[in-house]
């Protein structure tokens, strides 16, 4: 407790703006982006075991988006849909600030160093770097309507907006590195997938229906591929494969490298989150409320769960337990070897957010404004 509360002193609380008083530390654990890494994986090999109770709750006045809370220290950030930036404890949910960058932000933001990569929709500036411990916002860039989680990846922040247009720009500064606009793009087709990176290569889905993939540093367009229905859900790499999901209801695989189909399965309601990867599994719910678990190798199905409720948000990954929330206003632990229901909890709103990791702790996103911390055994 001791060590908790020499953590909790480190953040100054404010009403309004946010500055805490130290460098972040970045540890392994951490969930600093949706999906948790650059990959999309939304896996880790803490271990929270269920059941689970609640530990605190925090409101923060506003719906959030499909993006996820983040994780980096004893630090919390979530951006809410009013275009607000919240800071609040990961162990105690007392609020350490916040600050209005735009109108909405509807996407998860990074946490870069000490700073936070915010994308907003409907604002000129659309993508900001706000520095934790100065207070300030850094840089800004207008990237026109985004709608999307940002990516970090090396040294490098990828958006790409409404309107089709992909940025790469520098995180230290926001210079522009590259841009790709949607070629002969008459429907005005745009982006609200948001992007992975790995092997080099950034990939992301587009409203069009294709799948692209560029090489990260210079926007060379190295393949795409045209899965056949809008795309809305992020895509996930893992181990040389792209896995991402149409709302048609089709799941893809796809090689990194060659942009070649390594196979393909249909189910039937549309993917508007992503894939879990686990224990060479890819784990993913439809707006039908299954959850299925397929071989990452060969899209083989491993099994397949009925939750009873839409599916928005992607599940996690805590070692060998799935969690995930529903439309139905439901939190479920799932065996990630056989799809059996380990624990269920009721929630007083729906949940279409994302949860995150980090602190043998379930950070959970209800659309009632709430913030849920969850921890390991019985009330």
């Amino acid at each position: 407790m001791a060590f908790l509360a020499m953590l909790c002193s480190f953040f100054m609380s404010h009403c309004a703006g946010i500055h805490i008083d130290r460098a972040l530390k970045h540890e392994l654990w951490e969930w600093p982006m949706y999906g948790k890494d650059p990959s999309h994986t939304n896996a880790t090999g803490e271990i929270v075991r269920p059941p689970l109770t609640v530990a605190w709750e925090q409101d923060v006045s506003a719906g959030v988006g499909q993006g996820s809370p983040l994780l980096v220290d004893s630090l919390v950030v979530v951006g809410t849909m009013r275009g607000e930036l919240y800071a609040i404890n990961a162990f105690t949910g007392k609020r350490i600030g916040w600050v209005d960058l735009g109108e909405s932000i509807e996407g998860a933001p990074v946490i870069t160093g000490n700073s936070a990569i915010v994308a907003c929709s409907n604002t000129q500036e659309s993508l900001s770097a706000f520095d934790l411990m100065e207070g300030r916002v850094r840089w800004t860039r207008a990237c026109g309507d985004l709608e999307i989680s940002p990516l970090v990846f090396d040294n490098f922040v990828f958006v790409a907006n409404t309107e089709g247009t992909v940025f790469c720009v520098d995180k230290f500064n926001g210079e522009l590195v590259w841009k790709f606009e949607i070629p002969d793009n008459a429907k005005r087709n745009g982006f609200r997938s948001s992007p992975a990176a790995g092997k080099n290569l950034l990939i992301l889905g587009g409203e069009d229906g294709w799948v692209y993939a560029f090489e990260a540093a210079t926007g060379k367009l190295r393949w795409r591929f045209d899965t056949g229905a809008s795309i809305a859900a992020p895509a996930t790499m893992m181990d040389s494969i792209v896995v991402i999901g149409n709302l048609k209801g089709d799941l893809f695989a796809i090689g990194a490298v060659s942009g070649q189909l390594l196979w393909k399965s249909t189910t039937e309601a549309s993917f508007y989150a992503g894939p879990c990867v686990t224990e060479g599994l890819v784990v993913i719910g439809n707006t039908k409320g299954l959850l299925f678990a397929l071989q990452i190798s060969d899209g083989s199905l491993r099994w397949k769960t009925d939750l009873g409720g839409v599916i928005n948000s992607s599940a996690v990954a805590a070692g060998p337990t799935i969690y995930l929330g529903t439309l139905q206003k439901q939190l479920f632990a799932i065996s990630s070897q056989n799809g059996e229901i380990l624990w269920k909890q009721e929630t007083t709103g729906r949940i279409k957010t994302t949860a995150a990791i980090g602190n043998r702790m379930l950070y959970v996103v209800t659309d009632e404004h709430l913030i849920l911390a969850f921890r390991e055994g019985q009330p």
